[in-house]
């Protein structure tokens, strides 16, 4: 990014083209809860994804598997302080004592409509 010399700052003039650069992270999952490799979660757990960044939340569901297949998955999300967004999905109980594995495809992606680009996967297993 380039700022012309013909702009001033708070303490006043630029003195010359200012330029500089800057990278932002990926999309990327965060957080998870469960966490990966969990044993014993509660049937009636709520998944819960936490992303940096702001997602588009309207299309997250399309992006989510669930193996085994659950029912009745509802997402509610809120922003973070921190810039990102956090997904509390809920779902009719899971099955009791099974390896549940979660993916969420990589076609996941921020409000500038940029692609998460990489699945993401989480592993857990229910209580008996």
């Amino acid at each position: 990014m380039t700022i012309d010399s013909g702009y001033c700052a708070a303490r006043g003039a630029v003195g010359g083209n200012f330029s500089f650069q800057f990278k932002t992270q990926p999309l990327m999952v965060s957080s998870t809860g469960p966490f990966d490799g969990q044993v014993n979660v509660s049937r009636d757990a709520p998944v819960e994804v936490t992303f940096n960044a702001r997602i588009d939340t309207a299309a997250l569901l399309t992006h989510v598997t669930f193996d085994p297949p659950v029912d009745s998955i509802v997402l509610t999300a809120a922003a973070t302080q921190t810039g990102g967004t956090a997904c509390a999905i809920r779902h009719a109980p899971f099955i009791g004592d099974t390896l549940y594995t979660i993916t969420l495809g990589g076609a996941v992606t921020d409000i500038y409509g940029e692609p998460m680009g990489r699945a993401f996967t989480l592993r857990f297993g229910t209580e008996k």
